[in-house]
């Protein structure tokens, strides 16, 4: 768990929007690690996270804080830049995460 704290430190403390984290299937130990983010990350409002399982059976989990991720989705250079790659121009912070979700599985 302290390398997952240090890996998502710039996201806790405001500095990085989001942070993606993966978990091959076949990692060792993978349902505790995933059970540890349940456990310690489900009630926090500054972070929260989304699990997305890909087809090969990996999981991805975006750690994200909603006002910073939602502020830089919305900033104009990134949403003309994400209009490029199919995202709609305007959309909530769910719709996008949403679309992330079925790019990467």
């Amino acid at each position: 768990m302290k390398w997952l704290i240090e890996t998502l430190g710039p996201v806790i403390l405001g500095a990085k929007p989001a942070e993606i984290i993966s978990y091959p299937k076949f990692d060792c130990g993978r349902c505790e690690k995933l059970q540890a983010i349940d456990t310690n990350f489900e009630k926090t409002i500054k972070v929260r996270y989304r699990k997305i399982t890909q087809d090969n059976g990996q999981i991805k989990i975006i750690f994200y804080d909603p006002l910073h991720l939602y502020e830089t989705l919305h900033d104009r250079r990134n949403r003309r830049f994400l209009t490029s790659l199919g995202y709609p121009e305007k959309g909530t912070l769910e719709d996008y995460l949403e679309i992330l979700a079925s790019k990467t599985s």
